[in-house]
């Protein structure tokens, strides 16, 4: 469907799954049961790679709030296939200290999509330039790796104020 209405990416988040709190620690049942998932992962994968086959559409998994180690494992089998890229979401990762940005570039080749939208500590989908990330370094990464740009606000206003802070600096 995606191809044939002319939609190049499509942006996905891998989902940490339910987990139930312990005295001591959270129990993901995506980690206890590892192998499933994994299993699971490659279905969804090759199922996915059937359907767009030779297309154009790229499948975008977007970094929210710090991959787990299960969740790494999983992008791993995503990014096996063709058919799968990354999306950086710039202020997400902000708003984690930075901690997926060395998994993205790690993986550079694979970025093509960014989520801009500015932040603060705790809180991300600010207007571009009223918060506190580099933002121009992000512009730079995204014209080397010749990705997409959202501009990803919650507000009209906001989408403005971001617009004309991207017209003034390019």
């Amino acid at each position: 469907m995606a191809g044939k209405l002319h939609i190049p990416v499509l942006n996905m988040h891998l989902s940490q799954g339910v987990y139930f709190t312990l005295p001591h620690r959270r129990v993901y049942l995506f980690e206890e049961y590892l192998q499933q998932y994994l299993r699971s992962i490659r279905l969804f994968r090759d199922k996915c790679e059937k359907m767009v086959g030779t297309g154009d559409v790229r499948i975008c998994v977007e970094n929210s709030s710090g991959y787990t180690a299960f969740q790494r494992q999983a992008l791993a089998i995503l990014l096996e296939s063709p058919v799968f890229g990354l999306t950086f979401d710039i202020g997400h990762n902000h708003c984690i200290g930075g901690r997926d940005e060395a998994l993205i570039l790690e993986h550079g080749d694979r970025l093509c999509h960014f989520h801009f939208h500015d932040a603060l500590p705790g809180k991300d989908h600010l207007p571009l330039g009223t918060g506190e990330i580099d933002l121009q370094k992000y512009l730079r990464l995204a014209s080397q790796t010749d990705s997409r740009i959202v501009l990803e606000t919650k507000t009209i206003d906001g989408l403005r104020r971001s617009a004309r802070w991207i017209n003034a600096s390019v």
